[in-house]
């Protein structure tokens, strides 16, 4: 007499049902996880402008020598440049989700976007700093990030 195999995840769910909520969670991000990557950013951009460097690694234009001499008569480093006075432009960026599939880092203090502008696309006062951007590592590290949200939150709610 032939016997009958069947499985069920460790829930005793249907593994059919299982994988089918998994495709449908793999296909769109959740709202939590867009979240989770996107605050994962904003650290990477925080350590490397705390770093002095730029979006691709290199060391940020120096400051000019009369700013310079400014922030050393206020207690603040001249090297490496940091471009951290106050505060606003680090402490002012959030995740916003803008959709099923699309997030966005923003400065939610007018004040620190207008900074943040000038500062990374440079003006006629400002060399330009590209430190509010993100590079292909750091999309990696963003999908990464995504991936390993929603996977640990699958596993738990299904596993």
């Amino acid at each position: 007499m032939a016997s009958q195999v069947t499985f069920t995840s460790s829930t005793g769910a249907d593994p059919i049902a299982a994988l089918d909520i998994f495709i449908a969670r793999s296909s769109k991000p959740s709202t939590e996880a867009m979240l989770y990557a996107g605050q994962r950013q904003i650290t990477r951009i925080r350590q490397r402008t705390m770093q002095g460097t730029d979006v691709d690694g290199s060391p940020f234009a120096p400051y000019s020598k009369r700013y310079a001499k400014y922030r050393a008569s206020r207690g603040r480093n001249v090297s490496p440049v940091d471009l951290l006075f106050t505060g606003i432009m680090q402490t002012s960026m959030t995740v916003e989700a803008r959709g099923e599939a699309s997030f966005a880092i923003v400065e939610k203090d007018p004040k620190a976007a207008v900074y943040g502008r000038a500062h990374n696309n440079g003006n006629s006062r400002l060399p330009r700093r590209r430190w509010f951007d993100t590079n292909t590592v750091e999309l990696g590290e963003m999908t990464k990030d995504l991936l390993a949200f929603d996977t640990a939150n699958f596993t738990q709610s299904v596993g």
